[in-house]
């Protein structure tokens, strides 16, 4: 059945992650400019460049978009509406991808910040972490990635600590 574009129309498509499981997903350069990927998350956790995803919003990517969604500890379920043929693969849990990888790096620097806030020493210096690669290797979208995961972390810690001082 053809819509009055032209086009067919999209059908709801539904994926389920589990635990730190992870669906890669690129629209390509040269796809028409109507092309477009349309996913909701209906329910659990996934990050998307190490920020979380709202739960029931709508995200929309076009042309030239290439990024992978990776499941949180709960896994999670996606409804894509438009452009599922987008879909590159999922890669289970245990299959080492880039976003895990920095999923792994943030959370270590942030045991090492923690280290080192908690050190004696008067130079409390956190890690500090140098990228190196070819051009459009994706150094930037790994700092993203990493900076978006600080916040979090931060937040948590804030978040935190407030609810231990409203204790005592």
């Amino acid at each position: 059945m053809e819509s009055s574009t032209g086009r067919s129309p999209d059908i709801e498509r539904l994926v389920k992650l589990a635990k730190n499981g992870q669906i890669l997903i690129k629209v390509p350069a040269d796809a028409p400019s109507h092309a477009s990927i349309e996913f909701t998350l209906l329910d659990g956790g996934a990050d998307l460049f190490g920020t979380k995803l709202k739960e029931g919003h709508q995200y929309s990517y076009g042309p030239g978009s290439s990024f992978s969604i990776l499941a949180s500890d709960d896994g999670c379920t996606l409804s894509f509406t438009k452009g599922h043929r987008f879909l590159v693969k999922t890669v289970d849990a245990a299959t080492e991808t880039t976003d895990k990888i920095l999923r792994s790096m943030a959370t270590q620097a942030e045991d090492l910040r923690c280290m080192s806030e908690c050190a004696e020493s008067e130079h409390k210096v956190g890690p500090v972490i140098i990228l190196v690669g070819p051009v459009d290797s994706g150094k930037s979208t790994a700092c993203i990635s990493l900076v978006n995961y600080a916040v979090q972390s931060s937040r948590r810690s804030e978040e935190h600590t407030s609810e231990l001082q409203s204790h005592h």
